[in-house]
């Protein structure tokens, strides 16, 4: 026999109701003595292994780990986990959580700051000779990781402000010697979203009264508007990933809803299907696999 589910407005109210009267029922422990403080290490040092990550193919498995107290990029064979080195060596700042696998599957592409000032630059390490090899500029710029797929083994898309720091241009980086072409100069729009052939498809913009305007570049590479996000609900709407055919775009949408939700709108007639939702919180990241959401996440 199976219990009843919860309901979970009733639990608040009561378990509000019972904490009400906690200073009556501690009062025989009044004296006990204060409880040892918890060493501030415990919460706050790098864990031991954090962000593991298995390669394209399958064959790899990397992690983050401290050397010397400063956090590197650890590889080992899924089947030899004993073999485990570091095929970084950084020794000043600690390698960012977030990195990613190219599609080579020998190349690891991850991010540095300097001294604290959250200009994160991209590198890319080869695992097989542990040579690293900048993919953006060195100092005084921030970039991000656009976009990586299968079909481009050796490139991914960037985005840095190297050119103007009010805005992130596009370039087609190779992952191999670093070799960068820009593809977009951008001079307006606050997200750039790209499909799995590399092309740009979406851009964003902040209108005067705080909403999102989502504008589609053709192939002729003009613009036309596409949707808009009202003021309230920019923060809990975020523009995910095309699908591998490049029909139908993936998104967490909160316009016209209570919670977010993930959704799927064809790019030609702009339908939209509900994917997944939760009743009681919003959809707040999605895991793909072959550019298909898999799984979501509250």
């Amino acid at each position: 026999m199976f219990a009843a589910p919860i309901d979970r407005r009733y639990f608040l109210k009561t378990t509000a109701a019972l904490t009400a009267t906690w200073p009556l029922a501690r009062a025989p422990y009044a004296d006990a003595a204060p409880a040892e403080l918890i060493a501030r290490r415990v919460l706050f040092d790098n864990p031991d292994y954090s962000s593991a990550t298995v390669s394209p193919d399958g064959w790899h498995l990397s992690w983050l780990a401290p050397v010397d107290g400063v956090r590197n990029l650890f590889v080992a064979r899924i089947d030899d986990l004993a073999s485990a080195r570091a095929v970084t060596r950084i020794t000043d700042r600690n390698i960012a959580p977030y990195y990613r696998w190219a599609h080579s599957n020998n190349h690891i592409i991850f991010f540095q700051e300097h001294d604290g000032d959250e200009n994160w630059r991209a590198s890319s390490v080869n695992i097989r000779n542990n040579a690293v090899v900048a993919l953006s500029p060195p100092q005084g710029v921030k970039s991000y990781l656009l976009q990586a797929d299968r079909k481009f083994a050796n490139e991914v898309l960037l985005t840095h402000n190297g050119r103007d720091k009010r805005y992130f241009d596009l370039y087609r980086v190779n992952v191999l010697n670093g070799a960068s072409e820009l593809l977009y100069e951008n001079n307006e729009y606050v997200q750039l979203v790209c499909d799995a052939d590399f092309q740009l498809r979406l851009g964003v913009k902040v209108a005067a009264d705080g909403s999102a305007e989502v504008v589609q570049r053709h192939a002729s590479g003009s613009w036309s508007p596409f949707t808009t996000i009202p003021p309230g609900d920019v923060m809990g709407t975020e523009l995910l990933e095309f699908s591998a055919d490049g029909k139908t775009l993936y998104m967490i949408d909160a316009r016209g809803r209570d919670k977010a939700a993930l959704v799927a709108v064809e790019m030609s007639t702009k339908k939209t299907t509900l994917l997944a939702a939760d009743e009681e919180a919003d959809i707040t990241h999605v895991s793909f696999s072959g550019r298909r959401p898999m799984a979501a996440r509250v």
